[in-house]
This record gives structure tokens, C-alpha cells and sequence, in this order.
């Protein structure tokens, strides 16, 4: 008799069984049946009577892996009610979206989909953005460019500031002047710049003591980021409409202790959020990143960005960075 596993049939109809495989006795041992379950998927019952359904189609609850291959192509259709989908791009990266179309992602060591925590972020990322920057070497900042008002010192320090960008303006009468180092910024959005400002020494009022200012191409409109002293430390947005003197500000975030630790999440070339990973009183580490204030429009087309400050009236200032990291 022909055994069934040589018939090259087209198809079969099988009647569907109850789920749980009571319709079946258990199979000797070294055997599993398979049968076919009244939720139209396909289940196996093994010789001690547990019944498995490893065909569901799905990779859900299917046991342990190695590694999962996906196609990369153009994201796909939003899925339908509380389901997330999940898939790769034409980049090789691995990205998710939610029934409403937001995408969340890359989800990898090189980006963490713009989503790192707040208990990751001093951890340099394993692979890192061509623009970040550690300022943990004796190299020097060539590859940054020089904006505004020339810093009277701007250096990676490995004495007083160990491991960072240390700058420093002497006192200043001649108003709000800018103090930059600057580079290029992605052009495909959103992209995220993360900093964290474990310095600042300045306890005088309107002080710009240590951000990320963004640039047009011109390097004469600028966009500023960061710690702002007004009585206490706040976390603001301040829009300068040259390098000296600003004309508008967003609403203040007190930020308590340093370091500061903030991300800006560049929207499209006119569109920024401000976001903070800490609590308000800057005291207890979220998971989640707060926008402080979303979607600002800086009056340009975003450029350029780096590290900058600004002292106004007979104030000096010393500010340092540990890191600029840059997630696309």
C-alpha cells in the first residue's frame, strides 16, 4: 500500500477536531498528532496528552530563537485596533507602527529608534552617528566650526572638566553674544540630537549657560536649546534673530540638578520638539521622554547645530558637555 507521505495529492480536507485534542487519544511515544482545531489552525497532541499549535502562522508563544529574518521594503498599512506591526525597512533596520500610523524606530544599538531612556543615556551607543561626538579623546575639535562670538577658551578638557567640551567666555558687556561650534545636520527627518550638560557655572540672570543652538545655512539665525538662569535653572527654547539678542522664548521646565540631559527631535527643517527625560524637579529618571514644547518653528530653515552658550552683561561663563549624539 502506498504510504500517504508519497501521494502527491493537491490538497486534503480534514474535519475540524476540538482544540484541546480531546477527540484524540495520545500518540506513543516518539509520535505527535496532528490535527486540525475547530479555530480552523492546524495542532499537534504529544504522547502525554499536551496539545501545542505551532502552525498558527504567527510567531507569537512559539518558543525560543536565534534570530528572525525580515524583508526589508516600504513600510506597510497601519494595522487595525490595539495591534502594533512590526518590520524592516529598505535600510536594514527594524521600525514599528501603531493603528493611528505613528512609526517608532530604528529599533537597534546605533539608534534605539530615538527612544532611549533616561537610564541609558550616558551609554555611548555601540554603533555611533558619523556627527557624534564623545569629547572623550585628546583629539582636537577641528571638526567642528566656530559661530558667533569666538569662545575665549573652547577645548576637550581632561583637567578640570574631565572627558567633555569645556567652554569658557570672560566677562561680556556687549550683550547677548552667542558662542558656537557647529556642524551639518541630517536631512531626512525626524532625527534626534542628545546632550548632556554636566556643568555650568554662571549664577547670573539671562545667561544661555550651556544647549545645543540650531543654525540656518547662513550661520546667522539661531535657535537655542538649553539651560537658561533666571533665578534658578530652567530648560528653555530661545529664538535669536542674529547671534545677539534674542526675540522670543518658549515656556520655562525648572530642571533642578545637573547634569542636564535633553534630546531636540527635529521634525522637518521649520519643526522641533524639546524634550526632557527627567520628573520637573529634576530629581527622578522616567523611562518615557516629556515633551517640554512641541513642534517650534525657529524662523528657518534648521541647518547646522552644536554646542553653544551665551553670557549677557558683566557676567563670565564656564559650561561643559560630556557628549552630541545624533540618532536618524
Amino acid at each position: 500500500m502506498t504510504k500517504f507521505s508519497d501521494v502527491p495529492a493537491a490538497g486534503i480536507t480534514i474535519r475540524e477536531s476540538a482544540d484541546d485534542g480531546s477527540d484524540f487519544t495520545n500518540p506513543i511515544a516518539d509520535y505527535r498528532r496532528l490535527f486540525l482545531g475547530e479555530d480552523g489552525l492546524l495542532h499537534v497532541k504529544g504522547p502525554t496528552g499536551t496539545v501545542t499549535s505551532p502552525y498558527t502562522g504567527g510567531i507569537a508563544d512559539q518558543g525560543l530563537a536565534t534570530f528572525l529574518d525580515f524583508d526589508g521594503a516600504a513600510a506597510p498599512a497601519d494595522p487595525t485596533g490595539d495591534h502594533a506591526r512590526i518590520y524592516a525597512k529598505t535600510d536594514g533596520r527594524i521600525y514599528s507602527r501603531d493603528a493611528g500610523g505613528t512609526e517608532y524606530g530604528p529599533f537597534d544599538a546605533a539608534a534605539v529608534g530615538g527612544t532611549r531612556s533616561a537610564w541609558e543615556l550616558d551609554e555611548p551607543p555601540a554603533s555611533p552617528h558619523a556627527d557624534d561626538d564623545e569629547f572623550d579623546d585628546s583629539a582636537s575639535i577641528s571638526d567642528w566650526t566656530a559661530v558667533g562670538r569666538a569662545a575665549d577658551t573652547a577645548e576637550i578638557d581632561h583637567a578640570s572638566y574631565p572627558s567633555t567640551l569645556h567652554m569658557y567666555l570672560a566677562n561680556n558687556t556687549g550683550g547677548a553674544q552667542l558662542c558656537i561650534l557647529a556642524k551639518a545636520v541630517p536631512t531626512s527627518y525626524p532625527f534626534y540630537i542628545y546632550t548632556s550638560v554636566v556643568e555650568t557655572t554662571t549664577t547670573s540672570d539671562y545667561c544661555r549657560a550651556g544647549g545645543i543652538v540650531l543654525l540656518n545655512a547662513a550661520a546667522d539665525h539661531a535657535y537655542y536649546v538649553g539651560i537658561v538662569h533666571n533665578g534658578v535653572r530652567q530648560l528653555q527654547g530661545v529664538d535669536y534673530s542674529g547671534l545677539s539678542g534674542y526675540s522670543a522664548a518658549t515656556p520655562d521646565l525648572h530642571v533642578g540638578q545637573m547634569p542636564l540631559r535633553f534630546r531636540i527631535k527635529v521634525n522637518s527643517a521649520t519643526s522641533l520638539d524639546i524634550q526632557y527625560p527627567l520628573s520637573p524637579g529634576g530629581l527622578f529618571a522616567a523611562a518615557a521622554w516629556t515633551t517640554v514644547s512641541a513642534a517650534q518653528n525657529p524662523g528657518f530653515d534648521i541647518a547646522k547645530a552644536g554646542p553653544g552658550m551665551s553670557t549677557e552683561g558683566n557676567a563670565s561663563l564656564h559650561c561643559a558637555w560630556d557628549y552630541y549624539r545624533v540618532v536618524v
